[in-house]
């Protein structure tokens, strides 16, 4: 246990930086697909025209 918490608040803090973290993933994850995404359309474009 860490220094002057107790399991509850460890377990909170815990929860909230997952839930930080697994937002940012998703967010990010989202924007580099849909970039990704329209990158890979224009080439195909350009290859088939």
């Amino acid at each position: 246990m860490i220094i002057g918490m107790s399991n509850r608040q460890l377990k909170k803090l815990i929860l909230i930086e997952n839930l930080i973290i697994g937002f940012l993933a998703v967010m990010l994850g989202i924007l580099l697909g849909l970039s990704i995404s329209k990158l890979f359309l224009l080439y195909l474009s350009k290859l088939f025209i």
